[in-house]
């Protein structure tokens, strides 16, 4: 039997029905080490879509984090693995504003990475991404995707966000997750089970 419990890994946006131009904060919680040992290869990713245009991002003095550094890292569509800070002290807040970017280049990925991180690592803690809607279209639905991802007594762990951590654009509210959703695919990592709830998105006008 596997013995890392399976709790949720949660990212909430603090409004759900927006318009173009708002300001969305999407909070990531329950990414902690949840193992009895360390792990390793840990990393806490954020996949925006491209109707959220990234901010800032605010990230805590992590819980058991003394004596750690991570580094905070970047995709976008045109690039791979940018670095914002390669060594931050986990023990103490760290603020960052959105990279400089050429034009029509946006964020696909936002990942904090740590080489190893002890057991109850970030047990508690949170992090906050700030977003401008940038999308234009009528009723479109955008899906913020997120995951924690790390290596531990010779096995690969992957969780995904399982709450709704969509958001409307210009429309109507769109379902909560167990409400009418259009597909669920269910992700079987290692043994554990993974449900990526997903929305019909409405084609752009």
């Amino acid at each position: 039997p596997n013995s890392i419990p399976t709790d949720k890994f949660i990212k909430v946006p603090n409004k759900v029905k927006v318009v173009t131009g708002d300001i969305v904060d999407y909070t990531l919680s329950n990414f902690h080490n949840r193992t009895p040992g360390t792990i390793t290869e840990y990393s806490v990713t954020d996949n925006p879509p491209s109707g959220l245009t990234f901010i800032k991002g605010s990230l805590p003095a992590f819980t058991n984090g003394e004596g750690l550094t991570y580094q905070v890292l970047y995709s976008t569509n045109k690039r791979t693995s940018q670095v914002v800070n390669g060594s931050v002290d986990a023990s103490k807040p760290f603020d960052f504003d959105a990279p400089k970017l050429s034009n029509g280049e946006y964020i696909t990925e936002i990942k904090i990475y740590f080489a190893a991180a002890p057991r109850g690592f970030g047990l508690g803690d949170k992090i906050t991404y700030s977003f401008k809607v940038s999308e234009t279209g009528n009723c479109v639905s955008l899906i913020n995707k997120g995951k924690v991802e790390f290596n531990y007594d010779g096995k690969h762990y992957e969780y995904a966000n399982e709450n709704d951590s969509s958001i409307c654009v210009n429309g109507v509210l769109i379902p909560k997750t167990g409400e009418n959703t259009s597909s669920m695919i269910f992700l079987v990592i290692l043994g554990l089970s993974t449900l990526v709830v997903s929305f019909r998105r409405t084609s752009k006008s």
